[in-house]
């Protein structure tokens, strides 16, 4: 853990060294714009903005990504496993659409069973069973009333197992993702495996 929090801190650094305001380029740009403008309209925030709690949050999205993917990786194999012939169908589909050839990112999105074999693992098994918190901007009224100040946490899990976005939700069933013509459909409501925006 130190070391990934030495590199993390490192590359916070090193990004220091060559930002130029108002040039944002990647997530460590994004910090430390937020942090020179906190600093300039000096808002109390500007005190949680030092340095190293920026390379905290840089480690732990590096260790949200590659825990999400590992996981997901992990379903996605089980998965296969225990359906043969969905594996099959991806194989089949990736054959016919790479060949030989190695494979690119244009190859992605001619790849639809395996998007939405990805895609229903996700709903399936999501990797992250609540959202972020939030804090209502406002008074509300979503199904509840929820106070201004209120935190908001979404339940990505119910969502992914209610039977009124997904008939039988207990089932695995990568054709939800597909339109009539075998087409990948990802904009689906209530497919929300890493959170319900802000």
């Amino acid at each position: 853990m130190k070391a990934l929090s030495s590199s993390a801190k490192q590359k916070y650094l090193d990004r220091l060294k060559v930002h130029s305001k108002g040039e944002i380029h990647d997530f460590c740009d994004a910090l430390i714009e937020a942090k020179e403008e906190a600093i300039a309209d000096e808002k109390e925030s500007a005190l949680h903005l030092n340095d190293q709690n920026l390379s905290l949050v840089i480690m732990d999205l590096f260790i949200a990504g590659s825990d999400t993917t590992a996981l997901t990786m992990r379903w996605i194999i089980l998965l296969m496993a225990n359906n043969m012939e969905m594996q099959l169908r991806m194989r089949h589909e990736i054959n016919d659409i790479i060949g030989d050839r190695v494979a690119d990112n244009h190859h992605k999105n001619d790849c639809h069973y395996v998007n939405a074999f990805i895609a229903e693992t996700l709903r399936y098994k999501g990797v992250a069973p609540l959202g972020i918190p939030h804090v209502a901007l406002c008074d509300m009224q979503l199904g509840s009333k929820y106070l201004n100040d209120s935190f908001v946490i979404g339940n990505l899990l119910a969502i992914s197992n209610d039977p009124n976005l997904w008939p039988k939700p207990d089932v695995f069933s990568p054709n939800r993702f597909l339109d009539k013509d075998n087409k990948y459909m990802s904009a689906l409501p209530g497919f929300t495996p890493f959170g319900i925006g802000r």
